[in-house]
């Protein structure tokens, strides 16, 4: 017989949070380091345990516990049964890519991972899941997937103006803004760099030489599969173009708006996202001052997020939470940018510091009523004692 595996748990409610580690002891988890270390204590105050799992992990049944918070010190210990985990890194580096998909998918079985898999959550199947629906599509922008530069160059004609992103890309990297202009093409992107910049190309005369030059382009950044959108006119807000994220976060008593952000680009850039320079502020204050109906075009925009929300779980299942990306032209017209089932926080940290805490509290909510409500009976196939 087969002993099962001694685990660290207390018998608490159990939170597995799922990411990339790096080599870095200082933020071992990259940007979602201070995320972590919030869960973990908030999660302390209402008796759930946080632990922590990177690709491998799930294979060798371990996971790190965090001993000490100031200064953070963690320890590897053997794998508990989860009420909850939550995968919180939106892509894994190439290397350890397979095995974290394999290892979602496994977490998935054993019915205790509450956020979409990685091959579900790029651009392309959350926007063809939003197309599924005739209320969410409705509020979508045309969008085309290509899989080549000719795919491309063809759905580009189809737009006077227009963004081409990569499939599987985080915080506005590899995004381009695509623009026809007397009869050339315009390329403009954020270069990422300590000063961060704009940069431009043109594919100008005759097309055979315009597409020449474009095949060239294709292959010099390696695009694989993309999706080429419809760019919408962003309302304009203190002088800069705004668009929103809406932050969902399931309950008890169902999904829930637990925050409403605007994001305002600066200098001409090419996306709303804060990694290339954009500033964040409280949705309602936009909204409050470009509206004279804000209260209305504020429910309109709730309405549309639980939707996304409740249509999510209908085709993925339990789902902890979720953040909605939202344009708004200047006569108030509502569009769905983008889903991200990983939402960060870092843009939350505009507002009141209250909204940041309650976002996380009501997730480890969320971690305290699925154990209520299963009774903590999660339990991997892989831990479970065997006996011949």
């Amino acid at each position: 017989m087969k002993a099962k595996m001694t685990s660290w748990s207390t018998g608490n409610a159990t939170l597995g949070v799922y990411l990339e580690k790096t080599g870095n002891s200082k933020r071992p988890f990259g940007e979602q380091t201070q995320l972590v270390l919030d869960l973990i204590e908030i999660g302390r105050e209402r008796d759930v345990e946080v632990y922590i799992l990177y690709p491998g992990c799930v294979t060798a049944q371990t996971a790190l516990y965090c001993e000490r918070l100031r200064p953070a010190l963690f320890k590897e210990v053997a794998m508990p049964n989860f009420s909850v985990v939550l995968r919180r890194s939106g892509f894994f580096h190439r290397s350890r890519f397979v095995l974290a998909k394999r290892e979602l998918q496994k977490l998935r079985e054993d019915q205790c991972l509450h956020t979409l898999l990685v091959e579900e959550s790029d651009k392309w199947t959350l926007v063809h899941l939003l197309q599924q629906d005739k209320q969410t599509a409705q509020l979508l922008p045309e969008t085309e997937c290509v899989s080549s530069a000719r795919e491309a160059w063809a759905a580009l004609t189809h737009f006077s103006k227009a963004y081409l992103k990569p499939r599987r890309s985080a915080q506005g990297l590899g995004v381009f803004r695509c623009q026809w202009k007397n009869r050339q093409l315009f390329l403009t992107w954020d270069e990422r760099t300590s000063t961060p910049s704009l940069r431009q190309i043109s594919f100008p005369g005759h097309q055979d030489l315009a597409y020449g030059k474009w095949l060239k382009f294709w292959s010099s950044y390696k695009f694989q599969d993309a999706l080429v959108q419809e760019a919408i006119p962003l309302l304009e807000w203190r002088g800069g173009p705004v668009d929103f994220r809406w932050l969902i976060i399931q309950s008890s008593a169902g999904p829930q708006v637990v925050a409403r952000v605007a994001r305002r680009g600066e200098g001409g850039q090419v996306t709303t996202n804060l990694h290339s320079g954009a500033r964040a502020f409280p949705a309602e204050q936009v909204i409050r001052e470009s509206f004279t109906k804000s209260e209305r075009v504020l429910e309109e925009i709730d309405k549309a997020a639980l939707l996304v929300f409740e249509m999510f779980q209908k085709q993925s299942g339990p789902f902890a939470e979720l953040g909605v990306d939202f344009a708004l032209s200047n006569h108030g017209k509502l569009y769905v940018l983008e889903v991200n089932p990983t939402p960060g926080r870092r843009m939350l940290r505009a507002l009141d510091k209250h909204t940041r805490q309650l976002s996380l509290v009501k997730l480890i909510e969320y971690v305290k009523e699925v154990n209520d409500e299963t009774g903590g009976l999660h339990q991997s196939a892989s831990t479970q004692t065997n006996s011949k």
